[in-house]
């Protein structure tokens, strides 16, 4: 009786491990098969959840001795059959290959091989464990293919590329280098760039380098250099990648060769001198200096216009590869991506402003004069910048005063301009937490536009300078704020098209107030 008791309790005891064993292998991602060490290979066991995996049952690999074969991509069958007959030497392997599933599209499986030995060491079985790697191998597909576009970009553009580490060791350089430099790209890595630049320069570089470093923001600096061409002047504009956990930071710099703008004004200051030098002859001195600035403004309008196009193109395709369109970016290939097209529109907006500049200075801007309503003039460009004024928790606050809801004759779209314009730089200009209002008061026979913030604020003895073109109130190597200098000088010019004119109250730490007026020559009230 008692040895009848424990045999019940051995039988109980198995069958519980062997429910569980089939628990572990069937309920699991992981499917586990057992193949003969020899007749072919043939499976002897497969486990239940293969259907999960692949849709067909279990016994259709034991019952057909070629089904498993059948079904490995005809690719990989190869490499199947090598890590078999090689198990023997090995006692493990592990391969990945392609099954076909029942509805016939096919899968990226990794399997694990293990040879199972007798007591005398003989081969006795082969187990293996499959589980789905399809996304994995999915995600390197589209990681090589966004490595490859990047790789078409950057060796087609004219622009230079180049990546560096935090102490300005050159990681990558695009192949562009060759042509403009005549230094070739391969021969610039692992070099510092503070060794590529004049001597003289070396120290003004390497400080705003440092700059970047600790400020995480973009800077932008002029410097000559030295190549096989001799010297050359660029315009670098450097910025940080947000590294990831453990990894030290990168600095994708992106430069673009001036040496015509250089020389050009070279050639300006030349013509200035020589204007200076014949004063005794003012029809002369007219003469150079509207070729001083026919030259100028011609050379600014050209090379805006030759930029904007390849500028769209990059901004037009970084919100295809946003967008998802040509396949899915994981996180960090969106960063990338939305820091290309973030730079591109800031980029585009710098030189819309120089055709603008241009085109004002060649007095071939001519208003297009409309209805324009001072209300819904304020609601957009609190709407424009309600997102921006959103993520840095500045209160934004817009007010029509009673009177000034009415509908004026002017150019919409240039009013609009200069109002976002100035919105943009009170966001632009005002710390986390701070407050920007936008605001219209009717004055007699004038509509006043205000926009007051609580940002850095400017010292009175430099407001001046504000309204001059190509005017900043930071040198390029402590320059924080994006930007070229013309903004403010374009509105100024456009407000006084309309008639109207611009000013400034301001105090340091304290804030600024822009307002701008604009006669009513025609008006249509609003107010209830």
């Amino acid at each position: 009786m008692h040895s009848n008791g424990r045999e019940n309790d051995t039988l109980g005891t198995m069958r519980r491990i062997e429910n569980r064993l089939k628990l572990i292998l069937e309920s699991g991602p992981v499917v586990s098969y057992i193949c003969a060490a020899s007749n072919g290979f043939r499976i002897v066991f497969m486990g239940e959840n293969v259907f999960s995996l692949l849709g067909y049952k279990a016994h259709e690999f034991i019952d057909d001795p070629g089904f498993r074969d059948a079904h490995i991509h005809p690719d990989d069958a190869a490499s199947v059959r090598e890590a078999l007959r090689a198990i023997f030497k090995k006692k493990r392997d592990a391969r990945e290959y392609r099954m076909r599933h029942r509805d016939g599209s096919y899968l990226w499986l990794h399997d694990e091989l293990r040879l199972m030995e007798g007591e005398n060491g003989s081969p006795v079985e082969i187990g293996g464990s499959w589980f789905d790697i399809s996304k994995r191998r999915e995600a390197e597909e589209l990681l090589s293919l966004t490595d490859e576009r990047f790789r078409l970009i950057t060796e087609n553009m004219m622009d230079l590329v180049s990546i560096l580490d935090d102490q300005g060791t050159v990681l990558y350089a695009s192949p562009s280098h060759s042509a403009i430099t005549g230094c070739d790209a391969p021969d610039l890595i692992g070099r510092s760039v503070f060794d590529l630049v004049h001597p003289g320069e070396a120290p003004a570089v390497r400080a705003a380098f440092n700059d970047l470093l600790a400020t995480r923001s973009s800077t932008r600096v002029e410097y000559p250099a030295f190549g096989n061409r001799g010297k050359r002047w660029f315009e670098s504009i450097a910025s940080i990648v947000s590294p990831m956990e453990g990894r030290v930071c990168l600095v994708i710099v992106n430069s673009r060769d001036i040496t015509e703008r250089k020389e050009s004004e070279e050639v300006i200051v030349r013509l200035n001198k020589e204007l200076r030098a014949r004063n005794s002859d003012l029809e002369s001195q007219k003469l150079l200096a509207e070729a001083a600035n026919r030259s100028k403004t011609a050379f600014l309008s050209n090379i805006s216009h030759e930029l904007t196009t390849p500028l769209n193109s990059i901004i037009g395709f970084s919100e295809v590869l946003q967008d998802g369109l040509s396949g899915e970016l994981n996180a960090r290939q969106k960063d990338y991506v939305g820091f290309i097209e973030t730079s591109g529109r800031r980029l585009l907006d710098i030189l819309l402003n120089l055709v603008e500049l241009a085109g004002l200075e060649f007095n071939d801007t001519v208003l297009q004069p409309g209805s324009l309503i001072i209300r819904d003039l304020v609601l957009s460009a609190a709407a424009m910048f309600r997102d921006e004024a959103y993520k840095r928790n500045i209160t934004l606050i817009h007010s029509v005063k009673p009177g000034a809801n009415i509908t004026i004759e002017a150019d919409a779209a240039k009013i609009k301009q200069v109002l976002f314009h100035l919105v943009n730089n009170a966001v632009k200009f005002t710390p986390d937490g701070g407050t920007v209002a936008v605001s219209a008061i009717r004055k007699a026979e004038y509509v006043e536009i205000e926009v007051a913030d609580t940002g850095i604020g400017i010292e009175e003895a430099r407001i001046a300078e504000l309204f001059q073109p190509f005017a900043q109130l930071e040198s390029p190597f402590e320059k924080r704020y994006a930007g070229a200098g013309v903004g403010l000088f374009l509105a100024k010019k456009l407000v006084e098209l309309h008639g109207g004119g611009i000013r400034v109250h301001s105090s340091p730490g304290k804030g600024s107030a822009f307002t701008f007026t604009l006669p009513v020559y025609r008006e249509d009230s609003h107010e209830s």
